[in-house]
């Protein structure tokens, strides 16, 4: 039933052929489970933990960058996204910085400032990629390199 007017143009309104047809937009794979895990806040992912016991592991955080990465690199040329997982993805990029930047946070979880801005940095630039679908680096691979370093950010 329409919520339109009888005589509203959008009444007799039908969707072009190529929406209708599934095979004719290429939507971006699902993640891989363990990301799917991590996304949903799902029992030992990085969220929950930095959510419930207010620990932040490094290892885990660049395990997370790089899966994201990873993914987010094979959704290249997709013509859609799944709402769920851009849902998701945009909540982790938002929770992580504004939880994370907390003063009793930090005191618990004492990193230094470069490393967290610089974690941060990553989730923006590997968000920017996922909405847009173009990398805000001349190579993709700066990014993972980017992610790498941050082992470095923590012995200096």
């Amino acid at each position: 039933m329409s919520s339109f007017p009888p005589d509203h143009p959008n009444n007799n309104y039908s969707a072009p052929d190529s929406y209708k047809n599934s095979n004719a937009i290429h939507h971006a794979d699902e993640p891989p489970a363990h990301l799917k895990q991590e996304l949903a806040g799902e029992w030992d992912s990085f969220i929950l933990k930095l959510r419930v016991d207010l620990r932040w592991e490094p290892d885990h955080a660049l395990t997370l960058l790089t899966e994201l990465y990873s993914y987010i690199y094979s959704t290249v040329g997709a013509d859609g996204l799944s709402r769920q997982t851009a849902g998701e993805i945009w909540q982790l990029i938002q929770f992580i910085q504004n939880w994370s930047s907390h003063p009793s946070f930090r005191i618990a979880n004492p990193y230094p400032e470069l490393y967290y801005n610089s974690v941060y940095e990553i989730l923006l630039f590997l968000g920017d990629w996922y909405f847009t679908g173009e990398c805000p680096f001349t190579e993709p691979e700066a990014i993972l390199e980017e992610i790498q370093r941050l082992q470095q950010l923590l012995i200096e």
